[in-house]
């Protein structure tokens, strides 16, 4: 039975709640698919599978997410992908499954303004970011992390996404140094026993070392920098991704992690795509 079948056996109350939206976040190397709660924003239920893997696994992990979580079929799809095929092949199965699917992009309609030089370079990803930050702390500066692949620090304040910066992510330093060097070592995975202490003793607790307190210490200089525009107002410090995990025993700024950050902003964005259209 399709997706499509079944939602069409649903039967809808006036008592009933409304049904969740469906939030495609493609990154560059997982899916994350979550069921968003638009009205309480919340993510009710997640999974994640590989990008590569898209096209097999979309429909199938969908139908196990519906299932499990027990709620109203939804009937709304929101794709915010940084992989333009995988994207497309996302809207495709989705749509053939009788959904209606929009694309999260920076000429769709936003609860703020874009200042960046080309909008159409915004990865849909930070949008879904700032889409969350700004409907849960609409009055505060906003920093965001996402720690993934790559990781963005990004600065929302007055109703604006005024940019950001982007630096590699664990995984692509550690590659990096291997494979554009003569002599050092691959890294696998930064564990604990590797940065256990600094100085480190071994070329391999060195790297681990450099790229975690690295990648660390620059998040903290670009949000103390992002502080000082301010003007006296306490930013609120919002961190996601897969990575981030590892990396927060050692940021030492207060912060908040919400691990579906990205999948709630893309589900939320039906909320401001609704109220433009009854317009």
């Amino acid at each position: 039975m399709t997706l499509h079948k079944k939602r069409k056996t649903v039967k809808q109350t006036a008592e009933a709640a409304e049904p969740p939206v469906i939030a495609v976040d493609i990154g560059n190397t997982r899916v994350h698919l979550g069921l968003v709660d638009t009205a309480n924003p919340g993510c009710m239920a997640s999974t994640a599978f590989p990008t590569e893997r898209i096209a097999e696994e979309l429909v199938v992990a969908l139908e196990n997410l519906i299932a499990s979580a027990r709620c109203e079929t939804p009937h709304n799809a929101t794709v915010a992908s940084v992989v333009r095929n995988a994207a497309d092949t996302a809207v495709a199965l989705l749509v053939r499954q009788g959904f209606q699917t929009i694309r999260l992009c920076a000429n769709t309609n936003l609860p703020f303004v874009i200042r960046y030089a080309d909008p159409a370079m915004l990865g849909a990803d930070r949008i879904a970011n700032a889409i969350y930050g700004t409907s849960r702390f609409p009055a505060q500066p906003l920093i965001l992390v996402s720690a993934g692949t790559a990781v963005t620090v990004d600065y929302v304040a007055d109703g604006a996404f005024l940019g950001g910066a982007i630096l590699p992510g664990t995984a692509l330093q550690l590659r990096a140094l291997h494979s554009h060097t003569d002599a050092l070592p691959h890294v696998a995975a930064i564990t604990a026993e590797l940065v256990a202490e600094l100085p480190a003793r071994s070329t391999e607790a060195c790297i681990a070392c450099g790229v975690l307190y690295g990648i660390t210490g620059s998040i903290a200089a670009i949000a103390q920098r992002y502080a000082a525009l301010c003007r006296g107002r306490t930013p609120k410090i919002i961190a996601t991704g897969g990575d981030w995990p590892l990396l927060a025993p050692h940021f030492t700024m207060k912060h908040t992690h919400v691990a579906e950050m990205t999948l709630v902003g893309a589900g939320c964005y039906w909320v401001y795509h609704n109220l433009t259209s009854k317009q």
